[in-house]
This record gives structure tokens, C-alpha cells and sequence, in this order.
């Protein structure tokens, strides 16, 4: 049965961001038109309520084109140790593009172990995300960057801490403060110093 008008606003509403959600039929006519726009990609309702009429459509929202490359991973990495990170082609949104197929080279400035193949081989069958593991040699703040033509460059920073522990302890007297005598007390707290001293 044909709607010839409404004598109230259709409200619309559910998991999608609407730009207008009020919409307003007057009488001669059955149909009106509204506009969503997303940023996150996946399953949406849409939802029409209205003189006690009710409707609802799903929507599935697709990613937008591979612009960038994202690249997650742990925040400290124990010297020597694997670790493995989430390298994703993305869309400007941050929403994984399945479809992207391509190289995605690595580049350090600091001696690194790639356990997996460089470049990074993405397929179809990745569907836009591949694990990649590596190894650090030397503590410290690291960066690996990760680029493919086309796309902005990804950055995994990671502090790798070291496992070869301290050497032993120094201990030095602080001479800014007066020198124990004989046969008196030297309750001076600051008066000597101990510190750790690395391997090599």
C-alpha cells in the first residue's frame, strides 16, 4: 500500500551517522531521500520511524583507498628476543584495506634481524594485514620504517632493553664533604657514592 503523505516527521536513527535525521513528507508525496557518512567501515542499520510506520534497511560501509601503513607492536623488546609486529595497509581512516596487494619494504638505522622476508609480500590472501618479526641487537630507542610506493610511511618505535646486566658496583667518596678522622663519627649521608658499571 502506497504512503501518500505523513503527517509527522520521519525520524531517522540507528547505527549510522546521518547528516539529517529529520526528514519531512508532505502530502503527494511517498518518498524522500537522507544522506549517512561513516569513518569506521563494517555493518550498519538504518532505521525509519514515522506516524507509527517503521522501517529499517542494513548497510555495509567498505574501506577507502590504501593511503597509509600502520605498524603496532610491543613498546620495550628485550635485547635478543623476537618480536613480532601488525604491519596493515590502511585508508585514511585507519579501516584495514583487504584488497591491497603489494611490497612493503623495511629499513633500519641500527643492525637488525628480520626473521621473515623483506620487502613484506602482501596478497590477496592477507587481506590487508601481515605479521613481520624481527630482532634488535643493540638497546636503546629504535626505529623501523616501512614503506611502499604510494602509500605514507609506517614507523615502529620501540625501546629495546638490555640483557647483559651491570658489571658491579663503584664506590667513590664524595670530597666535597670534610674527611672521616680517627676516632670520630662520620655521619655525613652524602659522603660516598655507589654506582652500577655496565659491561663493556
Amino acid at each position: 500500500m502506497a504512503v501518500s503523505y505523513f503527517d509527522d516527521n520521519v525520524t531517522m536513527g540507528g547505527s549510522a551517522q546521518l547528516w539529517n535525521d529529520e526528514l519531512e513528507m508532505v502530502e503527494g508525496e511517498n518518498w524522500t531521500s537522507f544522506y549517512f557518512s561513516m569513518t569506521t567501515a563494517g555493518e550498519y542499520v538504518i532505521t525509519a520511524d514515522g506516524a507509527g510506520l517503521h522501517g529499517e534497511t542494513n548497510v555495509t560501509v567498505l574501506p577507502g583507498d590504501a593511503t597509509l601503513i600502520h605498524v603496532t607492536g610491543p613498546e620495550e623488546i628485550p635485547q635478543d628476543d623476537n618480536a613480532t609486529l601488525e604491519v596493515r595497509v590502511t585508508d585514511y581512516y585507519d579501516n584495514t584495506v583487504p584488497t591491497f596487494v603489494g611490497d612493503v619494504a623495511v629499513s633500519t638505522q641500527t643492525e637488525v634481524n628480520y626473521n621473515d622476508p623483506t620487502p613484506i609480500v602482501f596478497t590477496a590472501a592477507d587481506e590487508g594485514s601481515k605479521d613481520f618479526s624481527l630482532r634488535f641487537y643493540q638497546p636503546g630507542f629504535q626505529t623501523v620504517s616501512f614503506t611502499s610506493s604510494g602509500l605514507g610511511t609506517g614507523y615502529y618505535e620501540t625501546y629495546v632493553l638490555s640483557t647483559a646486566g651491570p658489571a658491579g658496583l663503584e664506590v667513590t667518596q664524595n670530597y666535597d664533604y670534610a674527611r672521616p678522622i680517627v676516632g670520630q663519627p662520620y655521619d655525613y649521608a652524602d659522603g660516598f657514592n655507589v654506582a652500577l658499571i655496565d659491561r663493556g
